[in-house]
């Protein structure tokens, strides 16, 4: 799974660390488009990640487009999850991130191979805990379908000042019938 390079990171003025910059909307994290005005890389893997591929060119059935993001997840127990980070691999330690003021909502199609799968799809991973938190937070559990659905975060009135881990999902294993295969398109930031 080859990603471009992520963003420079901000510039340090006087020891400080510059404000984040700020993002053209509607901000692509995933789609056709994903990579092309957003920082976030796919780089924040946690859980039982070795058992975790992605396919971010999978043509079978795209939401829009001709691709879409494949997701497989397939040991017998336990979980897996993957964030979208700014600058990759950095869990708060870095300057960077968007600023998304103006971005009134977090959208994203998800849909699965099998009934009801169990996802937790979400921003802002980061606490305050971090020298680098994300200003704004939220998450949803959703049960998927076979048929592609919307899902939306409704961002008004967030502080969107800083926004490092732009999306993230988590399932647990499937058990012994896995694996499970989760399907993503058009997350973005509008």
């Amino acid at each position: 799974f080859a990603v471009p390079a992520p963003a420079p990171a901000p510039l340090a003025v006087r020891g400080e660390a510059a404000a984040p910059r700020g993002a053209a909307l509607p901000a692509v994290v995933v789609g056709e488009r994903s990579m092309l005005n957003t920082p976030f890389i796919p780089s924040g893997y946690m859980g039982d990640a070795s058992a975790l591929t992605l396919d971010p060119e999978w043509a079978a059935s795209p939401h829009s487009g001709a691709t879409c993001l494949r997701v497989s997840y397939g040991p017998p127990t336990g979980w897996a999850g993957v964030a979208w980070l700014a600058p990759a691999d950095d869990w708060g330690d870095l300057p960077g991130g968007l600023a998304l003021t103006g971005a009134r909502q977090l959208t994203l199609w998800a849909r699965s191979d099998t009934e009801g799968i169990e996802v937790r799809l979400g921003y802002g991973l980061l606490m305050r805990d971090v020298p680098f938190f994300d200003t704004s937070r939220a998450q949803q559990v959703v049960r998927l379908t076979t048929s592609w659905t919307r899902y939306r975060f409704d961002l008004e009135g967030k502080n969107l000042e800083r926004i490092k881990s732009g999306f993230y999902f988590s399932l647990a294993s499937p058990g012994p019938g896995g694996p499970h295969h989760l399907y993503l398109d058009d997350v973005r930031y509008e």
